[in-house]
């Protein structure tokens, strides 16, 4: 293998011949012809692991524990929507689209749901996936942010950034929250909403 070189024999192990007709279009090159290629004969295959969701009476402890109606949205946007914390942490008041029709918004996604876009954010935020995608959200969620934006403007006025999720009780009022932040918000409502569950 220093020489780069290996025997016929090994190279009959790992690859096959192949051609191209499995490639997406982009891939297979600017040629008319088919054209023969090495094939790996073995692909790694990662087992699934399941996913530790919190339950629904958890998630109603969480609610429930509660202290504001940022908390509750934030508990919403995780537990319900499905949102990782930097993806919520990320999200602009523009990306929310709570009508049944938002064409006059210039989107064509019919009822309520939120846009998630991987942005580079001052509050170090961004979305694990590289292509933006929309989620669609129910009415408790529609509802949370409503009272969200109410607490919001009783805060700030009609101030603030362009972000979702901002400070309302801690300096500097209106600047974005850290995933950090709603991972600690989480948890404190979390251990608070377990302890009233369990005596």
């Amino acid at each position: 293998m220093i020489s780069k070189k290996a025997p016929a024999w090994v190279m009959e192990l790992l690859y096959e011949l192949g051609d191209d007709r499995d490639l997406p279009a982009q891939a297979r090159g600017e040629s008319e012809g088919m054209r023969y290629r090495l094939r790996a004969r073995h692909r790694l295959q990662e087992p699934e692991t399941a996913v530790d969701r919190a339950s629904d009476q958890e998630i109603v402890a969480m609610f429930g524990a509660c202290r504001s109606a940022r908390d509750r949205l934030i508990v919403l946007l995780l537990g319900r929507a499905g949102l990782r914390r930097g993806q919520a942490a990320g999200l602009r008041r523009s990306d929310m689209h709570l009508l049944m029709d938002s064409r006059a918004l210039g989107c064509a996604v019919e009822g309520a749901h939120v846009h998630v876009v991987r942005r580079e954010n001052p509050n170090r935020a961004y979305s694990k996936s590289r292509k933006a995608f929309v989620l669609p959200v129910d009415f408790l969620v529609v509802q949370a942010l409503d009272l969200y934006m109410m607490e919001r403007h009783d805060v700030l006025g009609s101030g603030g950034s362009d972000f979702l999720l901002v400070n309302l009780f801690r300096q500097p009022l209106g600047s974005p929250v850290t995933p950090e932040a709603c991972r600690s918000e989480a948890d404190r409502q979390a251990c608070d909403g377990a302890a009233s569950t369990h005596p």
